[in-house]
């Protein structure tokens, strides 16, 4: 551990790739494991009315996707936890846990009992609703905890002094909460999609189920990111009118601010013209690249997400004395802090004259040199 973290404080650059993605490739892996049980459950719905043999074949490979994406949170998150132990909101972290390994259970039911839900559809929709409520419960959780965290802290650490922080609005504390999750919803449909297309190209070496196989089911998966994926952006696009407008009457708009606001706009349109491109092509399994670029910049999407939900929300809050006989330092084992040691201000002496003296004359320095005389006017 020493030495990665030597490692790091010797390259800062490595050490930011490795935020970027601790904050990126996590919540990206939830939010596709979380939707892959509704994505998997549509493709064995539309495999059964349409009696197509190849939506049944595609709805257990994502269903393999959903088991591996699971246990490899559920097992991530644990080494997290015990290497990073969390003093404040464990339980809702073990919580979040918990939910997390029900959810992954049942992927991996779905994807065991491939065969016995071909003939049971209902029952594929049935588990993969529950584990895309858990594992979306779960994630929310988590996220609440970490946007609650810096909170948490301010609370404790007033109370083991005996002063009590100025808690923030409760819509101070909801608000920034309340554009990442509805952007979440989408992610939830959108992100499966997303890895699901390029998890396809990746199994074709070892789920040779023909090329037509692909030609039907790599379109689908595309369409359907595409489709979601315009949604999430027409969103974005809303949101961020608003947030123009508003500064535009308060008159804080200017022409580099709408610069700034634009490039994202036209880079996060990107994904849907390459699942575009995919959906409409007879050669889907040529477009590789371009699978893999769009799902590069699905997760890339996570970032800016959350550091939307980390803006912190205790902004420099105002202390004051809480005089509590119960919170005194013996009964909280805390020694009592010192009290600052506050400059003292020297008072002028009173102009009393000197003995031999007259007030008129004021004593000067030996190599001090007499005033000028000033002139009458």
């Amino acid at each position: 551990m020493n030495a990665v973290q030597n490692f790091l404080a010797t390259y800062p650059f490595a050490q930011t790739a490795l935020e970027i993605l601790a904050l990126t490739v996590p919540p990206a892996f939830f939010l596709a494991f979380a939707g892959l049980g509704l994505f998997g459950a549509a493709a064995q719905s539309k495999g059964a009315r349409q009696r197509r043999k190849s939506f049944s074949k595609c709805a257990r490979q994502l269903a393999m996707l959903g088991m591996t994406l699971g246990w490899g949170l559920l097992i991530g998150m644990r080494v997290w936890l015990y290497l990073a132990p969390i003093q404040q909101l464990s339980m809702v972290f073990e919580a979040s846990w918990l939910l997390l390994a029900i959810a992954t259970l049942l992927a991996s039911c779905c994807f065991l009992g491939a065969k016995l839900l071909e003939k049971a559809p209902w029952l594929h929709f049935l588990l993969g609703v529950l584990q895309a409520v858990l594992a979306y419960v779960a994630f929310l959780l988590g996220l609440a905890s970490a946007h609650l965290a810096p909170l948490v802290d301010s609370v404790l650490e007033a109370l083991r002094t005996g002063r009590v922080p100025e808690l923030p609005p409760l819509q101070d504390i909801l608000i920034p909460l309340a554009t990442p999750i509805s952007y979440s919803l989408l992610l939830l449909l959108a992100l499966p999609a997303s890895f699901g297309a390029f998890w396809l190209v990746l199994r074709r070496k070892y789920d040779d189920y023909g090329r037509d196989h692909y030609n039907v089911t790599l379109p689908w998966c595309a369409a359907w990111a595409r489709n979601v994926w315009l949604a999430l952006w027409l969103l974005m696009l809303a949101f961020n009118g608003l947030n123009i407008y508003d500064r535009w009457q308060n008159g804080v708009f200017t022409s580099h601010d709408a610069l700034l606001q634009s490039i994202p706009l036209l880079l996060w349109l990107i994904p849907t013209l390459l699942w575009a491109v995919v959906s409409s092509s007879k050669t889907p399994l040529r477009h590789k690249f371009s699978l893999a670029l769009a799902l590069l910049f699905s997760i890339a999407y996570l970032l800016p997400f959350t550091l939307e939900v980390a803006t912190p929300i205790m902004p420099d809050a105002v202390l004051w004395e809480w005089p509590l006989q119960d919170l005194a330092p013996d009964t909280l084992q805390e020694t009592p802090l010192p009290e600052p040691d506050l400059p003292q201000q020297e008072l002028p002496a009173p102009d009393v004259p000197e003995e031999g003296v007259p007030e008129t004359e004021q004593p000067t320095a030996p190599d001090a040199q007499p005033a000028p005389p000033q002139e009458k006017p």
